[in-house]
């Protein structure tokens, strides 16, 4: 509240768009009916892909897409993109691979020049101590691919909880990486090819 007006209401300070305006490139969540006794129980199951280990993290729906990260915390893995209107019967639309992604928390969407990135965790194969954020093209959701990688300061695996990446957050031309106790790493993705570290903000625990 103000001293002028007292309370704002926040919904009279932006036009929202109706629901019926967005629409997704995908097939969009389940439309199928369920009866009672379907409730509650597993009808269909997905694997990433090749070489998948069932080390599933995460997954969310994007675009009318579900997005399925798979990747061990020890490195190789990818994203897969999969039609779930009937979920029971879960199709394959594509999927990328990187023997370098490892587990992630977060999935980061990000759009720069008319194409999407997805920022995941990355983790060298011959180097524990090199690792950080990596990125896919998804614009192309039947071919994610991988383009680039940004090795963080301090990180070091397998110390899986203290000076790993753990969460992403894409905003404008900046990415917000959550570090642990390496403290929270901005990246310039304005150019996704060739991330940036410029800043490091790290905490002195009480």
């Amino acid at each position: 509240p103000t001293a002028d007006t007292g309370p704002v209401d926040p919904w009279s300070l932006a036009d929202f768009p109706e629901p019926s305006d967005w629409s997704a490139a995908g097939p969009g969540a389940s439309s199928r009916s369920f009866t009672q006794d379907e409730l509650l129980t597993p009808c269909g199951n997905i694997l990433g892909g090749p070489g998948d280990v069932e080390h599933h993290n995460l997954s969310v729906v994007h675009d009318g897409w579900l997005v399925h990260p798979w990747a061990p915390e020890d490195g190789g893995g990818g994203v897969s993109f999969w039609d779930v209107s009937d979920p029971c019967q879960p199709v394959l639309h594509g999927l990328g691979y990187s023997d370098t992604m490892r587990e992630s928390h977060t999935l980061a969407f990000g759009e720069v020049d008319g194409r999407e990135y997805l920022a995941v965790d990355y983790l060298s194969t011959t180097e524990s101590s090199v690792g950080g954020i990596g990125f896919f093209d998804i614009t192309d959701r039947a071919n994610p691919a991988w383009v680039s990688e940004l090795a963080t300061p301090g990180f070091y695996y397998p110390d899986s909880y203290l000076r790993v990446t753990f969460a992403t957050f894409w905003q404008g031309d900046f990415l917000y990486v959550a570090g642990a106790g390496n403290g929270i790493l901005i990246i310039d993705v304005s150019d996704p090819l060739a991330p940036e570290l410029v800043n490091q903000v790290q905490f002195t625990p009480p």
